[in-house]
């Protein structure tokens, strides 16, 4: 499975293999070793499986990783209880470039896939005088491989097919995508149960029951949570806390998704992630998205006041949008500057700016944007 950026430290053997971390944590063995358990009892047995099965999960990972690795991330590998995780580094973001997100998702199960035909192939090939743990060892090469990879690819969170769903419910459900994607993975789950029950395998029966209830909760608390106490959006709240906080990347993860979605919720997530660029300096990337979504929009009043609260104050604000103005002067980005100065009572400053050739207001004066400030300072 692809994770979230992020890095999780449990007990176990950690060593790095071709630059990447890699933790084989000592849950995993434990489980993978009652799973390998057979009756009567057969260390040798024992042994090839769980060499295999860390063999076939790491295989499995490590496709996920080179994915990552071509588009110039670094990555982590962890095999824990249920399997194993590849993480990469803080800086990406799945939802950047969903089709990128998709092919490192696929990396993993066609990496599996591709080793799960070879065994059979060799299978196919062995001679009959072959001793009995080789071909065994072949035969458990095939069953992970091909088995777990086909699984992967289930549409259900947070499988590798999990994953591709989400990405391509993002172009869909715009913004919902979350709960979609939960409501799928509770119905696979569900059916999953029942296929399990008709077969009278009680472990399937009752891990397919378990986890659909837990996707279908979650649905049910996104759709009733869509809004805070505060009657905001969740996600404006916590972007906000997370401007507060200086997490410009959680910010970016946050809002970003949420320039997919049309109105109001589309404008005030392209102000954050305008905001986010600034404070974080890439000033071109903030002129990008300001002349993209902006230029039309008016940013509520409501949010602007939250975002100088979030942001430490009107002082620090206006800084902010003067020194994005100084570096990348487009007029849309002026009007966030203009916007923070007459939302600070700061009018003679914001008529003084008004006449800069760089703003260009004579000419855009009916643009969305300044009609608010042309009525406070009387242009």
């Amino acid at each position: 499975m692809k994770g979230a950026a992020g890095v999780t430290r449990q007990p176990g053997l950690s060593f790095r293999l071709f630059g990447h971390p890699i933790t084989i944590g000592l849950w995993f063995l434990l489980v993978a070793g009652a799973l390998g358990a057979t009756s009567p009892f057969d260390v040798t047995a024992l042994g090839i499986w769980l060499a295999v099965a860390t063999i076939s999960i790491l295989w499995h990972e490590f496709g996920h990783a080179l994915a990552f690795r071509a588009y110039g991330f670094d990555s982590s590998i962890e095999l824990w209880a249920l399997g194993g995780v590849t993480r990469p580094a803080e800086s990406y973001d799945p939802a950047e470039r969903p089709g990128r997100d998709i092919l490192i998702s696929l990396a993993g199960p066609t990496a599996g896939l591709l080793l799960g035909i070879a065994a059979h192939i060799a299978l196919i090939g062995i001679a009959p005088s072959t001793p009995p743990y080789v071909r065994y060892a072949l035969e458990e090469l095939r069953w992970i491989n091909l088995g777990w990879s086909l699984v992967n690819l289930v549409p259900m969170l947070p499988l590798d097919g999990g994953r591709v769903m989400m990405r391509v419910l993002e172009t869909t459900f715009r913004g919902r995508e979350g709960a979609a994607a939960y409501c799928i993975s509770g119905v696979v789950a569900l059916a999953v149960a029942a296929w399990g029950f008709f077969e009278e395998i009680t472990a399937i029966t009752l891990a397919g029951a378990f986890l659909g209830l837990v996707f279908l909760s979650m649905f049910g608390k996104l759709q009733g949570a869509r809004h805070g106490p505060d009657g905001q959006p969740v996600w404006l709240s916590d972007t906000l806390a997370a401007v507060a906080r200086g997490d410009r990347k959680r910010v970016l993860r946050i809002a970003k998704p949420r320039l997919r979605v049309d109105g109001t919720n589309q404008t005030n997530a392209a102000f954050l992630v305008t905001a986010a660029f600034a404070l974080d300096g890439r000033y071109g990337e903030a002129r990008a998205i300001a002349e993209r979504y902006l230029e039309d929009a008016v940013v509520s009043p409501e949010l602007t006041e939250r975002f100088v609260l979030a942001v430490g104050g009107e002082e620090k604000a206006i800084r902010l949008w003067h020194r994005a103005f100084e570096v990348e002067p487009a007029p849309v980005i002026g009007g966030l500057l203009l916007d923070a100065l007459v939302e600070a009572g700061r009018l003679d400053e914001a008529k003084r700016l008004l006449p800069d050739p760089r703003l260009a207001f004579d000419s855009l004066r009916d643009r969305p944007q300044f009609a608010r400030i042309r009525e406070k300072v009387g242009a």
